[in-house]
């Protein structure tokens, strides 16, 4: 089960980064200064910048962030079970 949970955890964390690099290339289309601040303050940027833009924003280009903030989620929620199981298996010990 720890096995599978840490390939499930690395798959997401890859998806999760191509997804930033991809926000960063949408985002870099509108303004640098929005793909600066998204490199360096990642989510929180892309975060404002989606709510910002969203109306000006095609399907194709509203993608990347929507998959991106799922990813995101997902990999917190991974993190917490990785963490949890770790717990429980370092009390049973």
């Amino acid at each position: 089960m720890e096995m599978l949970l840490s390939l499930l955890l690395i798959v997401v964390a890859l998806a999760s980064l191509w997804f930033w690099i991809r926000t960063l290339m949408v985002m870099n289309r509108e303004n640098i200064g929005w793909t600066i601040g998204g490199f360096f303050v990642a989510p929180i940027v892309q975060i404002i910048f989606f709510l910002t833009q969203k109306d000006n924003l095609n399907a194709q280009d509203k993608s990347p962030f929507k998959l991106y903030f799922i990813t995101q989620v997902a990999l917190i929620l991974l993190v917490v079970v990785t963490i949890i199981m770790a717990s429980t298996l370092a009390g049973s010990v």
